[in-house]
């Protein structure tokens, strides 16, 4: 059918450009009235109909038509997709942190006070400055011991409070900086200090 209009529209363009030199080829319109600007205009417009016809039944491009299916699917899948993860994401708890006994936030407040002055007593011997946290010298190796299970114990995840929870660590670089200062006091040594004195303030 298409291709019936093409040609009619051909057909038609070819008669209106003999009508300009031959109007008598306007058959259906009375002799003395054919002229040059009816037989154009007549088959002009008789072109651009059929070629507007055959315009209007040409066939749809398939590979467009699937494209446009492929598109649609994709969205569909991809939204399917989107409910499928927001129905599988685990559904935020939040956590709630451990209570600890006041008599054992005590406690371990005691044992970091404990450590704390036993640091001060051997931070300016010269045995400590020479073999440091050795295991020659045995009590400053049990100190680093007793530092670093307070450490572990005492966290904030358990429920203590950040200022105690970091104090231990804080106390333990104080020691490594007594021993790398051969118990002079510096910049460092007073802010673990602080750090330390914070965690041991109620």
């Amino acid at each position: 059918m298409q291709n019936l209009f093409v040609l009619l529209g051909l057909a038609s363009f070819l008669a209106a450009l003999v009508g300009l030199f031959v109007p008598g080829v306007l058959f259906f319109v009375r002799l003395e009235k054919r002229t040059r600007l009816r037989a154009t205009g007549v088959y002009l417009l008789g072109a651009v109909a059929c070629l507007v016809l055959a315009v209007a039944v040409a066939p749809k491009d398939e590979g467009e038509e699937y494209m446009a299916q492929l598109k649609a699917e994709a969205q569909v899948a991809d939204q399917q997709y989107a409910e499928r993860r927001a129905a599988a994401a685990p559904v935020a708890v939040p956590k709630v942190r451990p209570q600890v006994a006041p008599e054992q936030m005590e406690a371990k407040r005691e044992a970091l006070r404990g450590l704390y002055q036993e640091l001060m007593q051997f931070k300016d011997d010269p045995a400590f400055h020479q073999m440091g946290f050795g295991v020659g010298l045995p009590s400053t190796h049990r100190w680093l011991q007793d530092v670093t299970a307070l450490d572990k114990d005492v966290s904030f995840r358990k429920g203590y409070p950040m200022q105690l929870a970091s104090a231990p660590g804080y106390l333990r670089q104080l020691g490594m900086e007594y021993m790398r200062s051969r118990g002079s006091e510096n910049k460092d040594t007073r802010a673990f200090t602080q750090f330390v004195e914070e965690g041991l303030a109620k």
